[in-house]
């Protein structure tokens, strides 16, 4: 009798210690793009915990953020996302109990994990969760993969955050924050963008061959190869109607 409950506690206890150790493997994720743990693209917001290690190291070769102070040794975490059908990505932040509550957030373009990577938009504190981060793009190309880089504010706390992906099924557009030179958006080649139209900007006059320039939009373009490049601008009112665009 004796050995037959001996027996019985040493099952039970290799039990508890299977079921502790799946619950610690839940919340790990990539240190680099290759190893990026893949979100699934929700039509809403379907938050999971990951943890920010103090163990994070920095990836190489790969454009830094130009913003939400991005620290020196990179001690970023790298999430991947494929783009859905409408070419939205939305991915959203947000703080637990027991980690960092300042964090930033890149969305990255690559053939492969092993690049080359072009940054796509990076983000500091537009998200309704405290200072946390929320990129909201539309005009991905669906099927693509995005490669979303995270790290906090200064790489001076750690511990477990929140993440979702999702998406929208209704027509988004960016802009509205780009309307002088220094505030330039970038823009790739092969990408359709789908801006707001600006309204009640002051114009800057002429500016090269326009004689004026109400509401002004400026974006750039990274040129990596010589030769001819083709850009193909529409405008339309809300109900769908053409009007005149014009661009330098």
């Amino acid at each position: 009798m004796r050995s037959l409950t001996n027996n019985f506690l040493g099952k039970l206890l290799l039990i508890i210690s299977v079921i502790t150790f799946s619950f610690n493997v839940s919340l790990a994720q990539g240190d680099d793009p290759c190893t990026a743990q893949a979100l699934t693209v929700n039509t809403s917001c379907t938050y999971a915990n990951y943890n920010y290690a103090s163990s994070a190291t920095g990836s190489t070769g790969i454009p830094e953020p130009d913003c939400a102070n991005y620290p020196a040794g990179g001690d970023d975490v790298w999430f991947s996302a494929v783009v859905p059908a409408s070419g939205i990505l939305i991915v959203d932040l947000n703080t637990t109990n027991t980690g960092p509550s300042d964090m930033g957030m890149a969305f990255y373009s690559a053939n492969s994990c092993a690049g080359p990577f072009t940054l796509i938009e990076c983000d500091d504190d537009d998200s309704n969760n405290g200072t946390m981060p929320y990129i909201n793009r539309p005009g991905l190309t669906p099927g693509s993969t995005v490669y979303i880089r995270v790290w906090e504010y200064g790489a001076d706390t750690y511990g477990t955050f929140k993440i979702c992906a999702s998406t929208s099924t209704t027509t988004a557009c960016v802009g509205g924050q780009n309307n002088n030179c220094a505030t330039a958006d970038p823009f790739c080649t092969g990408t359709a963008y789908n801006y707001c139209n600006s309204t009640g900007v002051a114009s800057m006059g002429t500016y090269s061959c326009l004689f004026t320039t109400p509401n002004p939009m400026w974006m750039y373009l990274n040129v990596q190869t010589s030769g001819a490049i083709n850009i193909q601008i529409q405008q339309f009112t809300n109900a769908g109607t053409g009007i005149d665009v014009d661009f330098a």
